[in-house]
């Protein structure tokens, strides 16, 4: 049985053998097909979206066809072109084949023929659909001892590849670590990851410390006459303390002790204190700055530290992230997978994502569960992004400073910022900017961004 995630694309002039084909295609389990009326809207389509394969009924006969094809192959290499050609037509086959067609069927159509070509057609889109990332993947975790440790983090951007290899090569070492990030990037994803990097035997601990006033952090560090304290919880395994920005200047004094190698003289300290992390947001400097957080701490904490950079610094990895969040949500929900748009990406790149990952996703499960068939709606997703920004008082960490900068200026700025965020999307930059495309575009050419 042939399954992807992708559908075919039917370029077909008869109607009758379109549906033939389709029917054939549906009894041997494929059952995502789109159908194009008009071949020169091939790429316009091509570019819009992901297929398995394309089955054309190509006409070598027309003008610029030959051309039409090439371009096609060019500019979509990943996606196997399949023609159909009249018998009279075989001689063109091998000119087509040149130009990177990826297989011919002579017409009228063999069964056995069409699905040998269309299973050979989705193995070869999915391998090359995955080569260029297991490449990158292989290159980089071919740095690391334990590679699959880090399975559980999404991700082919560099600098998280980097991340690895410093929490790997320090895991195994008793210092204390610092974890930056975000709400919502994977501090605690990535402190799990040092664990069991650590070799430490006892079990992983977090405890989340927001809102908690002085009597409470003390108590759920050490326990109390009501349950054990997360030291002797973590006991022989690691101890994650979470959110410290928010502790009290006590608490910081408390977290100091914690610290002190010589800490078996801490109350109901009569078990091996265990290895601590901890994981901050990255206000940490500016409450340090500012006086709310004490200086030796801070200088103690940051001895060993690693930062995860936001999903906005990530957007390379914004399609393995959906494609990851998309199979979980709906395994869950026990719904199919549906197709995604390739317009969604763009969509996702251009938004800010000040709750990164996590906020992704909510919106991939929520997107997920009020989906019915087909292909993901692109306008439930600008709903529930454009009632995400309104929350947000500032879109994005970037501050422009407007000190001796002129109006003239700020615009080229804030234009050429859309384009960045859009990924040069021009479309959906002036949707951001409230221009219109044919205004942005012309702006683009005049001042060449």
């Amino acid at each position: 049985m042939l399954t992807s995630d992708f559908p075919i694309l039917l370029v077909q002039s008869d109607p009758s053998r379109c549906k033939s084909i389709e029917l054939t295609l549906n009894l041997n389990g494929m059952d995502q097909i789109r159908r194009l009326e008009k071949e020169q809207d091939l790429d316009s389509t091509l570019k819009s979206q992901d297929f398995l394969f394309v089955l054309w009924d190509f006409d070598p006969t027309q003008t610029d066809s030959l051309s039409q094809l090439q371009n096609l192959t060019q500019n979509h290499p990943d996606t196997p072109i399949i023609i159909t050609l009249e018998p009279n037509e075989v001689e063109s086959a091998i000119n087509c084949i040149r130009l990177g067609v990826y297989d011919y069927l002579i017409k009228p159509l063999d069964t056995p023929r069409l699905i040998a070509t269309a299973m050979k057609a989705r193995d070869f889109r999915e391998l090359r659909s995955s080569n260029n990332l297991l490449k990158y993947k292989e290159g980089s975790l071919s740095k690391l001892k334990s590679p699959a440790n880090f399975s559980q983090i999404i991700t082919q951007d560099p600098n998280m590849f980097a991340l690895f290899r410093y929490a790997e090569a320090l895991a195994p070492t008793e210092e204390a670590m610092m974890i930056l990030g975000e709400p919502g990037v994977g501090k605690e994803l990535v402190a799990r990851t040092i664990h069991g990097l650590s070799g430490c035997k006892g079990p992983f601990v977090s405890l989340k410390t927001e809102g908690m006033d002085n009597s409470d952090f003390e108590e759920a560090l050490y326990g109390s006459a009501m349950g054990e304290g997360a030291l002797k919880r973590a006991s022989g395994g690691t101890l994650l303390i979470a959110g410290i920005e928010s502790l009290s200047k006590r608490n910081q004094a408390t977290l100091l002790k914690v610290m002190n190698p010589q800490a078996s003289h801490l109350p109901q300290a009569s078990y091996p204190v265990p290895r601590i992390l901890y994981a901050a947001g990255q206000e940490l400097a500016h409450q340090m700055e500012e006086g709310n957080f004490r200086r030796d701490l801070y200088q103690r904490l940051m001895s060993y530290h690693l930062h995860i950079p936001p999903l906005r610094q990530r957007k390379g990895d914004m399609r393995l992230l959906v494609e990851s969040c998309l199979k979980d949500a709906s395994q869950e929900l026990g719904k199919k997978k549906p197709t995604v748009p390739k317009e969604l990406y763009q969509i996702l790149k251009a938004y800010p994502f000040p709750g990164n990952v996590r906020e992704l996703r909510s919106l991939i499960y929520k997107a997920v569960s009020q989906h019915r068939t087909g292909m993901l709606s692109i306008s439930s997703f600008k709903k529930m992004l454009e009632k995400n920004k309104s929350q947000i008082p500032n879109v994005g960490t970037d501050k422009i400073i407007l000190s001796n900068l002129n109006l003239h200026d700020a615009k080229f700025i804030i234009i050429k910022e859309a384009m960045e965020r859009s990924n040069r999307n021009q479309t959906i930059a002036a949707k951001m900017l409230g221009f219109s495309r044919q205004a942005l575009n012309q702006y683009l050419k005049t001042h060449q961004i």
